[in-house]
C-alpha cells in the first residue's frame, strides 16, 4: 500500500519537530539542573531577592528584546495590570524557591517545587471548576506520601531545613496559582503571541516588586 507524498512529507516534519523538541527539553534541563547550584554560589555575596531580581530581569529583558525585534504586539494598557499582578505571583514563586536554597537541601527543595502540578490540579478544580478526575487524586496522594518519605529519611533534618522546606512548599503553591492565573487570562489576551502575552510583561511586574521590597 502506497504512501501519498504528501502525508509521508507531513510525517517526515512531524519528526523532526519532535526530534528539535527533544534537544531543546534536553538543553533546558541541562540549564535548570545548573540553577540550584548557581544560585547557592551567588548566595554567598547576594540576598535571595537580589538574585530572583537579576535573573527575571535577565530574561524580561532577553524576551522583550525578542518581541520587539519580531515586531510582535504589546499587550493593551489596560491588561499591564492582570500581567503585573500574574507576575507578582510569579515573583513568589522564584523568590521563595531562591530562599528555600540557603534553608534545606537542593534534594529537598526540588523535591517540594516539583509537587507545584499537585497545586495546579487543586487550584484548576477550585477555581476553575476544571473536574479532578480519580487518577488525579491519587497522584496527588502518591506524591504527598512521596514527600512525607523524603522527609522522614532525611538524616539531619532540624528546624532550619524545617522552614526551608516551607519555603519550598510556598513557591510550588505559588506556581500553582500563577499557572491558574495565566489559563484564566488567555481568553482576554488569547490574540497576543505566546512570549509576549506571558513573559515580558510578567518579568516587569516580578522586578518592580522585588525592587520595592
Amino acid at each position: 500500500m502506497s504512501v501519498a507524498p504528501g502525508s509521508q512529507q507531513s510525517q517526515e516534519d512531524a519528526r523532526r519537530a519532535e526530534r528539535k523538541g527533544l534537544l531543546y527539553v534536553a538543553v533546558a534541563v541541562v540549564f535548570f539542573s545548573a540553577s540550584p547550584v548557581l544560585i547557592r554560589w551567588a548566595a554567598e555575596t547576594l540576598t535571595s531577592y537580589e538574585i530572583a531580581f537579576g535573573r527575571m530581569l535577565t530574561a524580561g529583558i532577553a524576551v522583550m528584546g525578542l518581541a520587539l525585534v519580531r515586531r510582535e504586539r504589546l499587550p493593551r494598557r489596560g491588561d499591564r495590570a492582570l500581567f503585573a499582578a500574574i507576575g507578582l505571583i510569579a515573583a513568589g514563586h522564584f523568590g521563595l524557591y531562591i530562599a528555600s536554597l540557603s534553608y534545606t537541601s537542593i534534594a529537598h527543595s526540588l523535591a517540594l517545587v516539583y509537587t507545584a502540578p499537585i497545586f495546579v490540579a487543586i487550584f484548576s478544580w477550585l477555581f476553575l471548576k476544571e473536574g479532578m478526575s480519580r487518577r488525579k487524586w491519587l497522584g496527588t496522594l502518591v506524591a504527598v506520601v512521596g514527600v512525607a518519605i523524603l522527609a522522614g529519611f532525611e538524616p539531619e533534618f532540624n528546624r532550619r531545613m524545617f522552614w526551608g522546606d516551607l519555603l519550598a512548599l510556598g513557591s510550588a503553591i505559588c506556581f500553582g496559582l500563577y499557572s491558574v492565573a495565566d489559563g484564566a487570562s488567555a481568553t482576554a489576551t488569547a490574540s497576543l503571541p505566546t512570549p509576549v502575552r506571558s513573559t515580558p510583561w510578567l518579568h516587569c511586574g516580578c522586578c518592580r516588586r522585588l525592587r520595592s521590597t
